[in-house]
């Protein structure tokens, strides 16, 4: 016995529907796989992009600070050494105006006018 033409048909028919459906279903699915691939290696895109970027800005962050504290430390030592300088100034205004209000011999007169002379030039 022999298939009857029309139930060949409609088998085929069917079978050929039933293939195309789990081909469309296999092309879709493999088309997912790969946009899911796709965006996990975005994600890691960026998120190695937005470790760099905070490296950087930890890094432009502490060097900054350096300065700033740098800065601060220089500051810091120079306002020592002029109110050193200025306490050495004043002291030296003290000794001068006290060695030159005591009565002196001519050598010690003479030292005295000569530290007197250097003492000017440095203000």
């Amino acid at each position: 016995m022999g298939m009857d033409p029309l139930a060949t048909w409609i088998g085929s028919l069917v079978l050929s529907t039933v293939g195309a459906a789990i081909g469309a279903y296999f092309t879709t699915r493999a088309k997912n796989l790969a946009t899911h691939d796709d965006l996990d290696k975005l994600v890691e895109q960026v998120q190695a992009v937005t470790r760099e970027t905070e490296a950087i800005k930890a890094e432009i962050t502490g060097g900054l600070w350096d300065r700033q504290k740098r800065w601060e430390v220089r500051r810091d030592i120079l306002l020592e050494f002029m109110r050193s300088a200025w306490r050495l100034d004043f002291a030296l205004q003290e000794f001068v105006a006290s060695c030159e209000s005591k009565p002196q011999a001519a050598e010690e007169q003479k030292a005295w006018e000569q530290i007197h002379l250097v003492f000017n030039c440095i203000n």
